[in-house]
């Protein structure tokens, strides 16, 4: 139960995030901080699970193929401007926030129909926010190279 609490929380505050102008910044240790408690908690049901070929399936393409498609999907989404500062600024679109619903049925989908795999749905999450924050920092970089040096004096 709090496994999900603390993924539809951490869904919502993404959401936000993601539709407010936000400074670049190539910050990672949130994301991987995601992952990491996402891999406690399959640690946690690993004795239990009923580790078979659609459970592996599920968690080679719904738990690291997609998350990485969808992460750079919504990377290539985002608005990234100057922001009235000087910084380098970013603003998810309608798109954005398309991508996330469709991601979120896609991964919703596989967590219903295949048994133990939505005890990888966190870091999934962490996984895909992590690819997507590379990019868009990528992104800043090619199309800003001196204006986000601003960012990375914050």
């Amino acid at each position: 139960m709090i496994q999900i609490i603390l993924i539809f929380a951490v869904v919502l505050l993404v959401l936000y995030r993601q539709l407010s102008e936000q400074e670049v910044t190539h910050k990672t240790k949130s994301y991987l901080l995601i992952m990491l408690i996402g891999l406690y908690f399959v640690y946690q049901q690993s004795s239990h699970m009923n580790w078979n070929s659609s459970l592996l399936l599920a968690v080679v393409f719904g738990d690291i193929a997609i998350p990485v498609l969808f992460g750079w999907l919504r990377a290539v989404s985002t608005h990234v401007y100057l922001g009235t500062k000087g910084n380098v600024v970013r603003k998810g679109s309608l798109l954005t926030l398309a991508l996330w619903v469709i991601y979120i049925i896609i991964r919703g989908s596989i967590s219903y129909f295949i048994k133990d795999s939505e005890n990888f749905m966190l870091f999934s999450l962490g996984l895909s926010l992590l690819v997507q924050r590379e990019i868009i920092w990528k992104i800043a970089q090619e199309k800003f190279s001196s204006q986000i040096k601003n960012n990375e004096s914050h």
